[in-house]
């Protein structure tokens, strides 16, 4: 079997390399596939993420409220006198 060497010099390196550089720039996205990114996160994007934020900084308020409102309710009832057990209900022993 007869073993091929190649020999490689520079001009053919640097027409590997050219083609590959340009392989390179060829896959790239065009001008238009950039608008379109770019109007897209402009237009559908960036709303959903400032509602998102808007969201969660609701969620947070409406949790401190609450968390205050227990608060303020669980001191009433400690000045209020307490009803240990139920009101009209009749208990039922069974035997």
């Amino acid at each position: 079997m007869v073993t091929r060497v190649r020999i490689v010099n520079m001009a053919t390196d640097g027409a590997s390399q050219a083609r590959q550089a340009w392989a390179v720039a060829q896959r790239q996205p065009s001008w238009v596939t950039k608008v379109a990114a770019v109007t897209f996160m402009l237009v559908i994007a960036l709303p959903l993420l400032l509602l998102l934020v808007l969201a969660i900084a609701m969620a947070v308020v409406v949790f401190i409220v609450l968390g205050l409102v227990a608060a303020v309710v669980r001191g009433v009832r400690g000045v209020l006198p307490r009803q240990d057990g139920r009101e009209n209900v009749v208990v039922r022993r069974r035997e």
